[in-house]
């Protein structure tokens, strides 16, 4: 899917979700999402874990999409 797909995706979860007691660290949950997005075809639905490390993007992919 495009570039175009995945930020409009991410924005819609981010607007819904921005305001949650849960949601931290925005950053690595963007590359979480977006790693999913790009490398996690045909799941329904991804689980961003606002808890983990935030690392850049080639790094969480580097780890599956769950950096440590």
């Amino acid at each position: 899917m495009s570039n175009a797909v995945a930020k409009d995706s991410w924005n819609k979860v981010y607007n819904k979700y921005k305001n949650s007691k849960h949601w931290e660290k925005t950053t690595g949950m963007k590359n979480q999402y977006m790693c999913h997005f790009s490398f996690a075809f045909g799941k329904s639905a991804f689980n961003l874990e606002p808890k983990r490390p935030v690392k850049n993007y080639l790094m969480t992919v580097a780890n599956g999409c769950n950096p440590k």
